[in-house]
């Protein structure tokens, strides 16, 4: 689990700049193995960028980048792409934090992908999907994953000077535009964009957001300039295979049958074994309707099965993966998306109040918003 966050328009101003940090503040809930930041200025001939990052939480982060006089602070620019680590696959260190930097592609990533191609010794899996990424395309890239791999993605092309959202439905990410100015912020939980946005101090007031979830299985292509008050679809939408739906559909599984998950997950090998059961259309079906809540829980339970396997494999223990998740659970949030809308437009998750900000989204533990205000402060102290 990983968080990822950013912000990107003609619009920003030093308040939205605030903005940033304090999402990216938040986001170590998280990960706080490394952060990162990209800042990125398309407007000039050529894309010009800083990136920093470290094996080090997102208070530290801050610390070091986060003054007025840092490279944070550059208004000028108009794309911000953070991240926040926790560690699955490969050691904490700088190499393998994010966002990275790859030819083409400048890119972040949360989630984990188990095929065998991204499995190295030296380097992440995410990592490697960039390098693909850069020398096949966003779109050859995504739909030769396996359904077991999952990812939401945020990324750069330089020279096309476009900014690319995405997920397959397993990490979720979440998309917010100003209702006053032209900007737009993203990140991995609907609560992260909530809390900041109805946040008000040091004079800075409240900001007024209409926030949407992104549809699966579908790449959002951005021009930042094209992003504007009132616009709420600032991007092309491209169709992205669904890995599951070929699974379902491939003749090579039959969905009765058994096979050993630990060496597919290792080696790609398929063979018919009789150790775990896919136990057909339950695993990660798309969409559940109301009144399904016992199939939800164990469509779940089977999900986090398959992450223990795939993250044992990987040296990380049952009490990571369980503070992990305690954690995530703790600050309010679900990673597992069950039924979003597939149809490529962004969708309102609740209703909304005159502000355009969630009604229901705007209580959050009081224990978790007092411990949230003391991170920003003691950051602004």
């Amino acid at each position: 689990m990983c968080g990822l966050v950013g912000m990107a328009g003609p619009g920003i101003l030093q308040r939205d700049i605030e903005f940033f940090k304090d999402l990216l503040l938040i986001s170590q809930f998280r990960g706080r193995d490394s952060t990162g930041v990209a800042v990125i200025n398309s407007n000039k001939k050529k894309s010009a960028y800083t990136i920093r990052k470290v094996p080090e939480s997102a208070s530290e982060f801050l610390s070091l980048f986060g003054s007025r006089g840092g490279y944070l602070n550059d208004s000028y620019s108009n794309i911000f792409i953070g991240h926040t680590r926790w560690a699955t696959v490969g050691e904490v260190n700088h190499q393998n934090s994010h966002p990275f930097d790859i030819g083409n592609i400048i890119g972040a990533h949360n989630g984990t992908l188990v095929d065998y191609e991204f499995f190295s010794k030296t380097k992440t899996d995410s990592e490697m999907m960039f390098a693909k990424i850069n020398r096949e395309g966003f779109v050859k890239t995504l739909e030769g994953l396996s359904w077991r791999s999952v990812y939401a993605i945020s990324a750069y092309m330089k020279s096309e000077k476009l900014l690319v959202l995405a997920t397959n439905g397993e990490r979720p990410l979440h998309v917010a535009f100003n209702d006053e100015r032209s900007v737009m912020y993203w990140a991995s939980e609907l609560r992260m964009l909530d809390f900041v946005a109805n946040r008000s101090r040091d004079n800075r007031p409240t900001e007024k957001l209409t926030r949407f979830t992104l549809s699966k299985n579908y790449l959002y292509v951005i021009d930042p300039n094209d992003i504007s008050k009132g616009n709420h679809t600032p991007w092309e939408a491209i169709k992205i295979k669904d890995a599951w739906e070929d699974y379902q559909a491939s003749k090579e599984f039959d969905a009765s049958s058994t096979f050993d998950m630990e060496t597919y997950l290792i080696t790609g090998d398929k063979t018919k074994t009789t150790t775990i059961e896919p136990e057909g259309n339950v695993i990660a079906l798309p969409n559940f309707s109301s009144g399904t809540s016992t199939r939800i829980s164990e469509a779940q339970e089977r999900w986090r099965e398959e992450q223990r396997i795939a993250k044992a494999m990987m040296g990380v223990t049952d009490t990571t993966i369980n503070a992990q998740t305690s954690m995530f659970q703790t600050f309010g949030g679900d990673d597992i998306p069950w039924g979003d809308l597939d149809d490529g437009l962004p969708h309102s998750n609740t209703s909304s109040d005159d502000r355009g900000v969630s009604t229901t989204s705007d209580k959050k533990p009081s224990a978790i918003s007092e411990l949230l205000d003391e991170l920003i402060e003691a950051r602004d102290n």
